[in-house]
């Protein structure tokens, strides 16, 4: 037989409404980087150095502020926690499952392993790429500081160091999932522990928040924030493996349609918009806080479930056999491709791009009247979007590249990376 005429191995194409909510979250997360400082210094205007004009700029705005400014603030601060959740989920959602059917099988823990190692190459790759193009910049225009110091790709990379922790624990997880998932008390315990952490997470929050200037890696509310991905890890993968045994039709069920998941997402986006703007307009500065409190939001949370369940439970109509046609699709899921680089770059370039753009927003800050608002809002969206976009076309056209000449070229559907 001809090997020209043998058929080739159908490539199963990616759900681009999974790849655009990808793009969603590192857009979300850039907006949220922008506006942080602002949200601390609205929320918290006793604490701001009144010789740090920033912050002081803001504080000074905030008698003259309408009530819609504090209110789009709070729903800006509540897009850091949204964005590392979906990409946590995202990744188990297609990581455990498919681990979990292949754990009966011999060799399981030794594959699974060095499948392990082989996805952790490919960020330890990034790192080392992009930290050496900004030490090399930096000798030349000395203006990141923390540059080659240990701090720098230590706690600065914390989320990016959690995802590889994950990776090496998913096959456990999956395991467990195997072997408990029929069980009706596995499952109750698995809602317990979800249940506590967020009642854990609520208290730290709203009663507890500790110094956050001051909290270091031993701090038990810093290890929460860990913990919380994980579990966020662990109930996103169990969903997935949930979904896979309930394909068939006998299986089907109300949840495991993406009808349900897009009302739930509808629901708790009113709520979401109910809750903020209620505090906002009562100027509830420290409410609003709590409720965006680091990953201790139950909002993100439950807002990054919903979605990626109804992103990843619709159907894609671009058909089974072929890659999604169209240059939007095709732009969406290149894009999304970016996310390991930009959240490498947007932490260790921040000393280039924070003082840039906190210059920019004071100015268009200035003066604390409601078209300065307006024009202060408009002009952090924009610096936060070219600023991502510039960052995922360099990972497009140099990080991507580097990583196939070496091998280490994205072979999975993974989350990041």
């Amino acid at each position: 037989m001809d090997s020209r005429s043998a058929p080739r191995p159908v490539r199963k194409p990616r759900n681009i409404r999974v790849e655009a909510l990808r793009l969603a979250a590192i857009a979300g997360i850039s907006v949220f980087h922008v506006f942080s400082p602002w949200f601390w210094a609205a929320t918290h205007p006793a604490a701001v150095d009144p010789s740090d004009a920033l912050p002081a700029l803001v504080v000074s705005a905030l008698p003259n502020r309408p009530g819609w400014a504090l209110w789009l603030l709070g729903l800006i601060a509540l897009l850091g926690s949204w964005g590392n959740h979906v990409f946590y989920m995202i990744s188990a959602w297609y990581l455990v499952p498919g681990m979990a059917s292949q754990a009966d099988s011999p060799g399981y823990w030794r594959s699974q392993l060095l499948a392990g190692v082989r996805r952790c190459l490919p960020v330890l790759a990034t790192i080392a790429l992009y930290a050496l193009l900004l030490v090399a910049a930096n000798a030349r225009f000395h203006t990141l500081p923390a540059a080659g110091r240990l701090q720098w790709v230590g706690p600065g990379l914390e989320f990016v160091w959690l995802y590889m922790l994950f990776v090496l624990l998913a096959p456990a997880w999956a395991w467990l999932l195997r072997r408990c998932s029929g069980s009706g008390w596995a499952r109750a315990c698995g809602v317990l522990l979800l249940v506590a952490v967020q009642v854990l997470n609520g208290y730290i929050a709203f009663v507890n928040q500790g110094d956050t200037a001051a909290r270091g890696l031993l701090d038990w509310r810093k290890q929460m924030s860990a913990l919380t991905y994980l579990v966020s890890f662990a109930v996103a993968g169990a969903l997935g493996w949930a979904v896979r045994q309930r394909s068939q039709p006998s299986g089907r069920s109300a949840w495991t349609g993406s009808l349900f998941w897009g009302r739930a997402l509808g629901c708790l986006l009113v709520l979401t918009l109910i809750l903020t703007g209620y505090w906002a307009m009562r100027g509830s500065a420290a409410a609003l806080y709590a409720l965006s409190f680091k990953s201790t939001s139950l909002l993100a949370f439950a807002l990054a479930l919903a979605a990626l369940c109804w992103c990843a439970l619709q159907p894609d109509r671009s058909g089974s056999t072929a890659e999604p046609a169209g240059k939007g699709r095709s732009a969406i899921a290149a894009l999304a491709s970016g996310i390991l680089g930009f959240y490498i770059v947007q932490s260790l370039a921040h000393d280039w791009w924070a003082p840039a753009c906190e210059k920019l927003l004071a100015e268009a800050l200035h003066g604390g009247t409601t078209p300065a608002f307006i024009a202060f809002f408009a002009a952090g969206l924009a610096f936060s979007l070219v600023f991502t976009l510039i960052v995922l076309l360099l990972d497009l056209l140099v990080r991507q590249p580097a990583l196939r000449l070496l091998g280490l070229g994205k072979r999975r559907r993974t989350c990041l990376g």
